[in-house]
Formats: C-alpha cells, sequence, structure tokens
C-alpha cells in the first residue's frame, strides 16, 4: 500500500513537472508573438508584398509565419524577411528582446535606422542589414552587438 502511494505521489510529480514546462514554452513563444508583433507595428510602415499578413496577434505561435523559423522548443531562432519590399524605420530592441533568436535577416528592404543599439542579453551571432536606407554608420560589435559573428 506504501509502494503504491510512492508511485502516485511520483506520477502526480512527473504530471506536475511536465505541465510547468508546457507553460513556461508556451509563455515564451507567446513572448515571442508580442515582439514580433511590436516589430511589426513599430518598424514596419508599409508591406506592399503582404508577407507579413499572417502574422497576427491572435495567434498562439509564430513558427508558421512567413519568415520565421523556430528551434525545436517552439521558440524564434531565424527571422528572414531578406528582400521582402518592408519600408519603414528599424528598431531592433523588439526582435532582440527574444531570448532564442540567433539569426536576423533583414538585407534587401527600406529600413532607416531607428533604434540600433542591442541590450547586452543579445543573443544574434547573425545580423544582415545590408541593402537598406540606412544614412549613417551601425554601430561596430564592441559598440553594441556582443556576440555577433557576422555583421
Amino acid at each position: 500500500m506504501k509502494r503504491l502511494w510512492r508511485l502516485q505521489v511520483l506520477q502526480h510529480g512527473i504530471f506536475t513537472l511536465f505541465l510547468l514546462l508546457l507553460v513556461l514554452t508556451w509563455t515564451q513563444a507567446n513572448d515571442d508573438v508580442l515582439m514580433l508583433m511590436a516589430f511589426k507595428k513599430f518598424s514596419v510602415t508599409s508591406d506592399p508584398h503582404a508577407v507579413l499578413v499572417n502574422w497576427t496577434d491572435t495567434s498562439s505561435s509564430p513558427c508558421s509565419w512567413h519568415g520565421v523559423t523556430c528551434s525545436l522548443d517552439g521558440r524564434v531562432s531565424t527571422l528572414d524577411l531578406s528582400y521582402a519590399g518592408l519600408v519603414g524605420s528599424l528598431h531592433l530592441p523588439n526582435l532582440i528582446a527574444m531570448s532564442a533568436l540567433c539569426r536576423l535577416y533583414l538585407q534587401g528592404n527600406s529600413f532607416s535606422a531607428g533604434d540600433l543599439f542591442a541590450s547586452s542579453s543579445c543573443m544574434l551571432d547573425t545580423l544582415d542589414l545590408s541593402s537598406n536606407n540606412f544614412s549613417n554608420p551601425l554601430p561596430g560589435p564592441g559598440q553594441s552587438f556582443f556576440m555577433l559573428r557576422v555583421l
């Protein structure tokens, strides 16, 4: 009887841990949705090719959105909106707040420089902003982008 009780307690603990991990993963994926929607709202003034049309704040996960690649745990690891025809003033803090984002490709659009400074917790290792409408030089790796291997 005591052995059965221990087994039930163990099963309950494992189930609780599983639910906690599920909630944490969903919460982090939902944070990614919020950050991507903030990028869309504050950085993109025109999307002439409607590449962001399926980016909606009612989505529970951005993993099926155009340009988004997710890791196995459902977190955004790559954002590739290369040559999408997007126009706006680029604000990177919304994107780099996604803790799993490693690669960001925004080349070939018509972004001007907005807020391009990264925090010290930025996990990006690749950032391509070439062929945009920046009039000032970008911050170098020692100035803003701490983990970059490719700029």
